[in-house]
Formats: C-alpha cells, structure tokens, sequence
C-alpha cells in the first residue's frame, strides 16, 4: 500500500487514538502525518529550465566524471 494511501486511512482528531498511535499502525512516521509539500517557486523552474536540469536528472544522463576502466587488467599486476 502506498503512503499516501496509508496516510489517508489516519483519522486526524475524530479518532480515538493519538495520532502517534495511529501513524504507528498504518507504518508511516508522525512528521509525514503534518509534512505538506511546498513545491518549486516558478523562478526556480524557470532557472531549472534554463540550465538543463530536469535533463540532468533523468536516468539517462551521463555522468560527467570519468569511470574507472575496470575491466581492462592491469598488465603491471601479476596474480
């Protein structure tokens, strides 16, 4: 079951358990219960855009440094 299903199944004050013992038995902590998302203002997506990050991001994209080439052997190391 998802969080936010689970968090939709908490009662808030009409329960009669505290909301600690209700986040408690659907599995989801008590800060998660009160977090409210507060999103991206819109000139940080604008920034976002600009700069390609949304790219950046996505599972495709490279990684900038250099990979180790680990499947070459080192001729310098005998075994």
């Amino acid at each position: 079951m998802s969080r936010d299903r689970r968090k939709a199944l908490l009662s808030g004050e009409y329960g009669r358990l505290s909301v600690a013992s209700q986040c408690e038995l659907v599995g989801i902590s008590r800060s998660s219960h009160y977090y409210t998302a507060k999103g991206e203002s819109e000139f940080n997506l604008d920034l976002m855009r600009l700069l390609g990050l949304p790219k950046m991001l996505s599972p495709e994209a490279q990684a900038i440094y250099q990979r180790p080439r680990t499947t070459i052997p080192n001729r310098q190391r005998q075994v």
